[in-house]
């Protein structure tokens, strides 16, 4: 068997694991329903997080990333399609309720933690997330303030992302 050698290798996985768990903690028990084709996505996230925590080498890391943004993004994530939508047509609906919520963290953020978590990690996962969530009100608001009209689809889910743990990052860092 050939054997590597690596001063740090970090897994970048997904915060959405902690969909159902009691907690957003990094060591709380998380609940997978491989019923739900949603969960395939946090099944296949998880089995990378669990190939990395096997290796009993503590330079191999996860980290568990909440909703990255940024300028130059393409994907149709909520947060980026609102904008994309607001700034092609001069007007957005959102489908979900004012009151939905989730965690976002800035890319530039994101990837100075991620270099401090490679480099400088004394922990096996760490969430990465801004720690505090915000609403689609929030959104709308700042979005109405640049000018742009922004309406809630009638009857439309509340959908509330628990908050994201980011105590042992900011402890570590």
């Amino acid at each position: 068997m050939t054997r590597y050698s690596f001063k740090s290798f970090t897994y970048l996985s997904s915060a959405r694991v902690y969909d159902g768990a009691p907690s957003t903690q990094e060591e709380t028990a998380l609940v997978v329903r491989p019923h739900l084709t949603d969960h395939v996505y946090n099944i296949s996230k998880l089995a990378g997080e669990s190939l990395c925590c096997a290796l009993d080498n503590p330079a191999c890391r996860v980290v568990r990333l909440s909703n990255v943004y940024g300028v130059q993004d393409v994907s149709n994530l909520f947060l980026t399609a609102v904008m994309r939508e607001a700034i092609e047509t001069g007007s957005v609906t959102i489908g979900q309720s004012a009151e939905s919520s989730k965690d976002y963290i800035w890319i530039n953020d994101a990837a100075e933690a991620l270099i401090k978590i490679a480099t400088h990690g004394r922990q096996r996962i760490y969430n990465l997330a801004s720690g505090m969530n915000v609403t689609h009100q929030r959104i709308a608001d700042i979005l109405q303030g640049a000018d742009y009209k922004v309406t809630f689809k009638e009857g439309g889910a509340k959908v509330v992302i628990p908050s994201i743990d980011v105590f042992r990052l900011t402890q570590d860092f």
